[in-house]
């Protein structure tokens, strides 16, 4: 059962749906290639490291809550873990600070 990539969807799905409320949308997706930008900038040095610690041994990703595909010793859902958290983080920056100028 994957359910690493069931925890990750439901992380990843209300965020994701509220960031095209009207508010938090200008903030996220006027530039997408910024989000992209910024996701791949956060996630490229964690995937290498993840990847690296991996090989060598130091952790192991269980196959009982993971998808057989693997990509460079990760299990898929490893890979999306880190632009899944990105996006998250940047969500709630973007929801705190509209909500934060409003009580200005």
């Amino acid at each position: 059962m994957a359910s690493y990539l069931i925890a990750l969807l439901l992380a990843f799905v209300g965020p994701f749906l509220l960031s095209f409320h009207w508010h938090v949308r200008k903030a996220i997706w006027t530039c997408p290639r910024r989000l992209l930008l910024s996701l791949l900038t956060m996630s490229v040095p964690f995937w290498v490291w993840d990847a690296v610690v991996t090989a060598r041994g130091h952790w192991s990703f269980s196959e009982a809550h993971t998808l057989p595909l693997r990509l460079v010793f990760l299990p898929v859902e490893e890979w999306l873990f880190f632009p899944v958290v990105g996006f998250i983080a940047i969500f709630l920056w973007e929801v705190i600070g509209y909500y934060q100028s409003r009580r200005a």
